[in-house]
């Protein structure tokens, strides 16, 4: 497993390496701008601070990197999971399980409704249930 100096250095390289393709950079180029702003020719051979340095001169020049995408933006259809957690919390908690539910998430992210979470909350309410259907699964 990478270290997480490691995984960011490697995020920033690609960083650069894609500045270098959106900014249509030669070769010949791109390592004049290496060489003139840390005195090194090759991105792998850089420490984090330069590195930083690289990222910010291709800014400079034009570049904006992206924001990775949310898996609120992108995740799955919200609306699905609610009717699919509603499916399995009736089967599984009997006829208390709206008030089971409406108190859990009351407790746990302040709200009264299902349709008030994020994707990522709901997925937390689903192992809530999921946990609650294998406690009362036979062996």
């Amino acid at each position: 497993m990478l270290a997480v100096n490691d995984r960011s250095r490697k995020a920033m390289i690609a960083k650069i390496h894609i500045a270098k393709k959106e900014l249509n950079l030669n070769d010949y180029m791109y390592r004049y701008i290496l060489k003139e702003t840390t005195g090194k020719d090759s991105c792998k051979i850089m420490t984090h601070q330069e590195l930083d340095k690289v990222l910010q001169v291709l800014c400079g020049l034009g570049f904006s990197p992206k924001k990775k995408a949310s898996i609120n933006e992108f995740g799955p259809d919200k609306d699905g999971i609610i009717r699919n957690l509603t499916r399995i919390a009736e089967t599984t908690m009997g006829m208390g399980w709206k008030k089971r539910i409406r108190g859990y998430i009351r407790k746990k992210f302040g709200v009264d409704d299902l349709r008030f979470l994020s994707y990522r909350q709901l997925t937390d309410v689903f192992a809530f249930v999921r946990a609650i259907q294998r406690k009362e699964e036979p062996f």
